[in-house]
């Protein structure tokens, strides 16, 4: 760039020269003469012209060094995500690799629980068998106790019955023997003799060993020898009955003792279990086994994508490093000598922005200059025009500074003068003195309703202050009173989130069970250990029950009552329902299996206290006639074991089963009872 010619010194302005005069108001020589202009704008706009078109191309390639930037970023990325693909591609191998064998064990896993689940059924006869077998040992056992006490019973009774038979048949001899002394003791002196008829008694026979047997003594020995011979006809046919009792018990023990009983009914209840379980397991072993297969599909799909990711982004990478080495030859070309394209651009801009100022400065030079000439031609008419001879007579005339600010205080203070006549002479009261005469009475009670509103506004204003500072003072109360109220709001907390937590409306309470359910679940857990065997034997093996913290179906209570609900296991389909999809006669003996084991844990927990006494009432029509045996078998049961079981039912076909009952007539005068078997 050329650089621009400096400018020549020159005198001060013509104005400069009139305020300021030299010392001791000489005349001042003759001003120097303008410089000459110069003509350097030329070449420096061109200089600058020459940057601009630069810096024209340089902002063209600005968009080019973005996206050399962007494909960096792109190419980085593109290499990230290459190398994430080919990870996850190793990994999706070595997944793939090791699922085979995992499908294989899960393939036969489900072939063996799926042959033990189709034991079940089989597994429940055995079971149920094997119970019969163990009850029969063990009723074979109870029996030949009970009959060794009845047989000593009957030969006490045999004793009995032939001591009094004994007694009896002594004391007739005894009576026959001395049955002469008996008439004789009825002898009475002229009465006739109810023998020979004479009624002289000369020698009446006498007992000769004791006392007479009265006729009394006699019957009342016959009669022992009566009630004591039935005893022995009663116990010489519990014997029998108790005999032939075992006989059968032993028949269906099969010639078990309750020992080998007992452990051939665990082994079967074992196998009942694995068989149940396994039922249990198909399922989620079918499921475990479908995951691992859809697990296989999706790895080999996601294969096939990651493929076809891998190659798109290698296509990609490639032409992203190609474009952007294209354009980081271009823009090394374009910098130069620069470190980078921005500050190539920063740099052109600021030599571009120095011509320019140097140009304009050049432009302000000349015009100076001009006006310096301007100036002196204009302080010379002036001059003329004043009619000063020289330089000499305006200096002479001109005044100091003291003086100039005299007059312009002067001037000032009659301005003021004249602006204060002006605003008097404006005044509109002087202006309107001849109208008609101000309204006094309006303005005194506009003057009057404004200062009740002031007042009004001052009572505002002192009310709305002293509740300001009666609300300072009760929020500084209460700030104190708060902070002395945190251990109360602590232990509040605490007392809410225990209450909340017992109420089952907690958060914490994951399951919504209220402390009183879950103190219950634990004996409905016992219930329905008690219920199930009897359960498995009215159902024939299917149903058994399972306690769960879910509400059940047919519950219609809110959810935060939960806890206390139950499952139905179905063996012959393997699956849970919920209790209200139990058929009528299923849901009876469902609820009388509950109430037969309700009854067994409240003994239990009443010290081993036996309820002797049961009623069942109706639903015995909703069963069809293999359960109805069912449920009459474990009925039975019951009564073996010593307890009175009370049916009230409409069958007719219990008639057949139970031997002893109540019949309850209606009639006109109102309805009774009459005992019938």
């Amino acid at each position: 760039v050329p650089p621009h010619p400096p400018l020549a010194a020159g005198p001060p302005r013509i104005g400069r020269a009139v305020t300021t005069p030299p010392p001791g108001r000489g005349a001042p020589g003759p001003p120097p003469p303008a410089p000459e202009p110069l003509r350097p704008q030329e070449a420096l706009r061109a200089a600058e012209q020459e940057r601009r078109a630069e810096l024209a191309r340089l902002e063209h390639l600005r968009g080019d060094a973005g996206r050399r930037r962007a494909l960096g970023r792109s190419v980085d990325e593109l290499t990230a995500r290459l190398d994430r693909t080919r990870e996850e591609s190793a990994r999706l191998r070595e997944r793939a690799l090791s699922l085979p064998p995992r499908v294989e064990s899960l393939t036969g896993e489900l072939r063996r629980v799926r042959d033990l689940a189709g034991q079940v059924e089989s597994a429940g006869t055995a079971l149920a068998a094997a119970e019969r077998r163990r009850d029969a040992a063990a009723a074979y056992e109870r029996l030949g106790r009970e009959l060794e006490e009845a047989e000593a019973r009957c030969r006490r009774a045999v004793d009995a019955a032939q001591a009094a038979r004994e007694r009896a048949l002594a004391l007739r001899e005894r009576r026959i023997t001395h049955m002469a002394a008996e008439l004789a003791s009825g002898l009475a002196e002229g009465a006739p003799c109810p023998v020979c008829g004479s009624a002289e008694h000369p020698r009446p026979a006498l007992p000769s060993d004791g006392d007479l047997v009265t006729a009394e003594e006699e019957r009342a020995a016959q009669a022992a020898a009566d009630d004591a011979a039935s005893r022995r006809t009663a116990a010489e046919s519990d014997v029998v009955a108790l005999g032939e009792r075992r006989a059968a018990a032993l028949e269906r023990a099969e010639g078990l003792t309750p020992e080998s009983a007992r452990d051939e009914v665990g082994e079967r209840a074992r196998e009942l279990a694995d068989a149940r379980a396994a039922a249990g397991e198909v399922h989620r072993v079918e499921e475990a086994l479908e995951q691992l297969e859809a697990e296989v599909e999706r790895i080999r799909a996601r294969e096939g994508e990651l493929t076809r990711l891998e190659a798109e982004a290698g296509t990609e990478l490639e032409s992203a490093v190609r474009e952007h080495g294209r354009l980081t030859a271009l823009l090394d070309a374009a910098r130069g000598g620069d470190p980078g394209l921005e500050e190539r651009i920063t740099r052109l801009f600021g030599e571009a922005d120095l011509l320019r100022a140097a140009a304009e400065a050049a432009n302000t030079r000349d015009g100076a200059a001009e006006e310096y000439r301007s100036a002196v031609a204009e302080a010379e008419r002036y001059r003329a025009e004043a009619r000063f001879a020289d330089e000499a007579g305006v200096w002479e005339a001109a005044v100091d500074e003291p003086q100039r600010r005299a007059l312009r205080e002067r001037a000032r203070a009659f301005d003021d003068e004249l602006a204060a006549a002006r605003a008097a002479l404006a005044d509109p009261e002087l202006l309107a003195a001849d109208g008609p005469a101000p309204d006094i009475a309006a303005l005194t009670a506009g003057a009057e309703r404004a200062s009740a509103a002031a007042d009004r506004a001052v009572a505002w204003r002192s009310m709305l202050e002293e509740r300001a500072r009666r609300l300072s003072a009760l929020r500084r109360e209460l700030r104190s009173r708060m902070e002395g109220s945190e251990p109360v709001l602590r232990r509040y907390a605490v007392a809410e989130g225990l209450r909340g937590l017992a109420a089952g409306t907690s958060g914490d309470n994951t399951d919504n069970v209220r402390l009183s359910a879950y103190v219950l679940a634990a004996r409905l857990e016992q219930v329905v250990a008690a219920a199930n065997g009897r359960l498995l034997t009215m159902s024939d093996g299917r149903y058994e029950l399972r306690y769960t913290v879910d509400k059940a179906a047919g519950d219609g209570r809110a959810r935060s009552a939960g806890g206390l609900g139950m499952r139905v296991v179905d063996a012959w389909t393997g699956v849970e329902r919920d209790p209200a999809t139990l058929s009528g006669g299923e849901t009876f003996f469902s609820s009388l299996a509950l109430a037969l084991g309700l009854g067994d844990v409240a003994a239990a927990e009443a010290g081993g206290a036996d309820i002797d006494t049961l009623f069942v009432d109706e639903g015995f029509g909703t069963l069809d006639e293999d359960t109805l045996e069912e449920v009459l078998d474990v009925l039975d049961r019951l009564r073996d074991g010593g307890r009175a079981v009370g049916v009230v039912s409409h069958v007719a076909d219990l008639k057949h089963r139970v031997t002893t009952r109540l019949k309850v007539v209606k009639g006109p005068s109102g309805s009774r009872v009459e005992h019938t078997g």
